[in-house]
Parts: structure tokens; C-alpha cells; sequence
């Protein structure tokens, strides 16, 4: 069976390999004909699920949005990054290079994420917190302000760092 497509890609003048999304179906709060943010390809987009890219986001590199997920306001998505099933990246939150977002996970406000992290599970990041570098979150964590956590660390839901 083939698969009915959500959305297509209009090119954006003057910038080469960068396409804005355009919805093809009506599905959340997205209706046919509305326009929504940047991706280089559609495999930066799945066509299954409720996943949609809002506003000013870009999405871009080797990483996917899919499932529930959205990604809105200016955030930006770079380099090998998944973002599925409820998973919200919103406001001006920079993911990058080797990062899973997933399962209901929120991340907010100039949050920036990078190098080998995972968010899983109702982990709630904003401010301007900085996780980097093989961190490894999970539960109901919520992390605000100017935070820095990196180097081979993993927090549960428990509250332990590790």
C-alpha cells in the first residue's frame, strides 16, 4: 500500500537545498495548504504519524522528526538527530550531532543539546541548560537555568546522577 503523503516541499529562494514544508492533509492543527518550517529533504520529515515541523524551525543533516513529535518556534535541529513520539523542541532550543529526543520529552526556551545525548521519558529542559557529551537522561527530570551537564552522566528519574 503506498503511503499518502502529508506534505510536500517548496524550494526557498536563494538558499540552495533548503525546502519550507507545505501540509497536503488536514491533522492536528495543521490544515491542507498551511506552510510550516524548513527542512533540507524529506527524510527530515516522516509522512506517517502526526510529526510536523511549525514556524521558523529548521530541520536539517541526517536528523528525522517522526511519530508525534514537533519541532516549532525558531528551534533548530542539525546533524544526526531523532526526535520522536511526543517529544516537543520548541522556542530557540539548538539540538546537534548524535541526539535522541523521545517520549514525551520537552525541550525549550536557548536549551542546547549536543554529542551523544538521550532524552527519554518526560524530561523537561529549558532555560539556558547545556547538555552535551554521552548524557544519558530519564524519568521525570526536569532541568532549568543556567545548567551544564556533561561527560559520561546519567540521571534517572530516581534523581541520581551517575
Amino acid at each position: 500500500m503506498k503511503m499518502e503523503k502529508k506534505y510536500k516541499l517548496i524550494p526557498v529562494k536563494g538558499y540552495d537545498n533548503i525546502f519550507q514544508i507545505v501540509a497536503l492533509k488536514d491533522f492536528i492543527d495543521v490544515k491542507k495548504g498551511d506552510f510550516g518550517g524548513y527542512v533540507e529533504s524529506e527524510e527530515n520529515l516522516s509522512h506517517e504519524g502526526d510529526c510536523w515541523i511549525f514556524d521558523n524551525a529548521r530541520v536539517r543533516g541526517n536528523s528525522i522528526v517522526q511519530d508525534n513529535a514537533i519541532v516549532t518556534g525558531n528551534a533548530v535541529i542539525i546533524g544526526n538527530v531523532v526526535i520522536k513520539d511526543y517529544a516537543v523542541v520548541s522556542d530557540q532550543a539548538l539540538v546537534s550531532d548524535f541526539v535522541e529526543i523521545c517520549d514525551g520529552v520537552k525541550v525549550c526556551d536557548r536549551a542546547y543539546i549536543a554529542n551523544n545525548v538521550v532524552l527519554i521519558d518526560n524530561v523537561i529542559v529549558g532555560g539556558s541548560a547545556y547538555i552535551k557529551d554521552n548524557v544519558y537522561i530519564k524519568g521525570n527530570v526536569e532541568i532549568r537555568g543556567l545548567v551544564t551537564l556533561s561527560g559520561n552522566l546519567t540521571i534517572g528519574d530516581d534523581g541520581l546522577i551517575q
